[in-house]
């Protein structure tokens, strides 16, 4: 993980989801930007809650240990991603048909989520976030 960390903002559930649980697609109206395919990225759980989320046939809220706000939860390798017009959703239980589905591998939590401010986009994590969340994945010299 050694280029700069970018954020990405989830909102909750779906943070969690991925952080904890087994939701490996995140589903946006955009497509992944060609520079984060294969680069990781961390998962920054925004402040808003979806009270519409609702979960796919044969999938479980997994077991979260307090749902958490304003703070980076995990980091994933991009892996790759499906364009609407390519995938009619069968590609993941998490996708949603219409939307681009970003794959995610190698979700790692962290120990200790770290509070910070997300943003729309792909955005930059400010260099102390970055510092402690690499500091927690045993990454302190990166």
């Amino acid at each position: 993980m050694g280029e700069p960390l970018r954020g990405l903002t989830v909102m909750q559930p779906w943070a969690g989801a991925i952080a904890y649980g087994t939701k490996r697609v995140e589903n946006r109206t955009w497509a992944v930007p060609a520079r984060l395919m294969g680069s990781w990225i961390a998962i920054h759980a925004g402040k808003r809650h979806d009270y519409g989320a609702r979960l796919p046939e044969g999938c479980e809220w997994p077991e979260i240990p307090a749902m958490i706000y304003g703070a980076v939860l995990t980091v994933a390798k991009v892996a790759g991603h499906c364009q609407p017009r390519e995938c009619d959703g069968s590609c993941s239980p998490w996708a949603v048909r219409g939307q681009d589905h970003w794959h995610l591998i190698g979700v790692r939590a962290l120990p200790e989520p770290v509070p910070c401010k997300g943003a729309l986009g792909v955005w930059k994590l400010p260099k102390d976030v970055e510092k402690a969340v690499r500091e927690q994945l045993g990454e302190c010299d990166a």
